[in-house]
């Protein structure tokens, strides 16, 4: 009889020591943490210290257990010292207590991309985040409408289900899919209305004339808008929207629109940038090229601190017109340079509001999780020097986009520019 308690004790012995401990203390974050930790460390265009990055990492991981668990997790941050593998393997030891404050079933790779996102965060640079967003210039999973900083639909693109779903200019986004937005960036709104081609999503919006909020429904699909349209309008005054700068293989568009405009006897051009968050550099400073003759573009300064002056490369087009140039509080990064280079150079006024002041120059990293880091790898300045970054550009004339005048078919701040161009036509 001792002898199969001796076993029974034995095998109960075995098992505490055998088993392994649960997964989560032997917890390690995903291999595209450390992947965008050295893409920070290397490449951002002010080398950081590792110590504050990897701190920072921590607070944003503690900050999404916060708002996953409702509880204060009890995971004090290592001890960084700065240097740089030292602290990475501080950071290592610590991590299975930031797995462990999450609880059951804990999503271990939405507390990875927090720690990213808040290291990203940290450098306080409008260029360097983490996004899952297609590049400019790519077809997206969406319903196709474009909207202000304030969250007012500015444009319904034909043919896509934002506007078979009965979206209007004017409407102004309140929730999606029943996630209150107000209050959000633009960004942040267009992230929520974007997913999966096929998916619906459902829009809840306020409507000039209208008490009750209007509930739209719409089936997501692939869109791919344009980025660039012309056109000419009353009065011999051409238009051209500029929505983003894709690839440079992609500049054949714009040499067609602009060629559609040299073809008509235009007396004055529109310049559209509202809503364009910028894109490629290269690509900006070929349509910044095609209406500055000579003269600055944009300063450059690398991690290096090297600066560097970039002028036009003299493939203006050869008709010498009033411009009038329309930005809003969505203009951005080569968004903003474009109209300052114009200005800069007196061949631009600036109808609007104030530009974002998000102007750097940023690549994009595609990380292992099949997210993306963009990072700031060099500043950007305006050809004068000018710093826009935190700073935006401020209007020549000053004018708020009435959502009432939009939901009846009239865009104010185009109104002003015409107004403006009419006048100078005139003289």
């Amino acid at each position: 009889m001792a002898t199969v308690r001796f076993v029974l004790v034995f095998l109960v012995l075995f098992l505490v020591v055998a088993v392994p401990a649960p997964a989560r203390a032997q917890a390690a974050p995903g291999p595209f943490v450390k992947q965008a930790f050295d893409l920070l460390m290397d490449r951002f265009v002010l080398p950081p210290k590792s110590g504050d990055l990897l701190k920072a990492g921590w607070d944003g991981g503690i900050a999404h257990i916060k708002g996953a668990s409702g509880a204060e997790p009890g995971a004090p941050a290592p001890s960084f010292t700065g240097d740089r593998g030292a602290d990475w393997n501080a950071f290592l030891a610590g991590y299975p207590a930031l797995v462990s404050a999450l609880g059951a079933s804990p999503d271990q790779h939405a507390l990875d991309r927090a720690v990213v996102a808040a290291m990203a965060k940290s450098l306080n640079s409008s260029h360097t985040f983490l996004t899952t967003d297609a590049p400019p210039g790519q077809a997206y999973g969406g319903v196709g409408f474009q909207m202000s900083r304030e969250l007012i639909v500015t444009d319904v693109f034909a043919g896509t289900p934002a506007e078979a779903a009965g979206l209007r200019p004017g409407d102004r986004i309140i929730t999606v899919d029943g996630t209150i937005v107000e209050g959000m960036t633009s960004e942040d709104a267009s992230t929520h209305a974007r997913g999966p081609v096929g998916s619906t999503v459902q829009l809840t919006v306020r409507r000039a004339g209208q008490t009750d909020p209007v509930i739209l429904s719409a089936t997501r699909a692939e869109i791919a808008v344009p980025w660039v349209t012309a056109r000419v309008l009353e009065g011999g005054i051409g238009y051209l929207k500029v929505g983003s700068f894709p690839p440079l293989d992609a500049i054949g568009l714009f040499d067609q629109a602009v060629t559609s405009l040299e073809g008509t006897d235009i007396k004055a051009l529109v310049i559209d940038v509202r809503g364009n968050g910028g894109g490629l550099y290269a690509t900006a400073n070929k349509v910044m090229s095609r209406f500055v003759r000579e003269g600055p573009l944009a300063q450059r300064t690398t991690r290096q601190g090297q600066t560097s002056t970039v002028d036009a490369d003299g493939s203006a087009w050869g008709r010498n017109v009033p411009t009038a140039i329309l930005v809003n509080a969505a203009t951005g990064s080569a968004g903003e340079l474009l109209p300052s280079a114009l200005r800069e150079n007196g061949t631009g006024y600036l109808v609007g509001v104030h530009t974002a002041g998000r102007l750097a120059s940023g690549q994009r990293f595609p990380l292992q999780d099949g997210s993306t880091l963009i990072v700031a790898v060099e500043f950007l300045r305006s050809g004068k020097g000018q710093e826009v970054e935190g700073v935006g550009l401020e209007p020549d004339l000053a004018v708020e986009l009435d959502p009432g005048a939009l939901a009846e078919g009239r865009d104010t701040q185009l109104d002003a520019a015409l107004t403006y161009l009419k006048g100078k036509i005139g003289s």
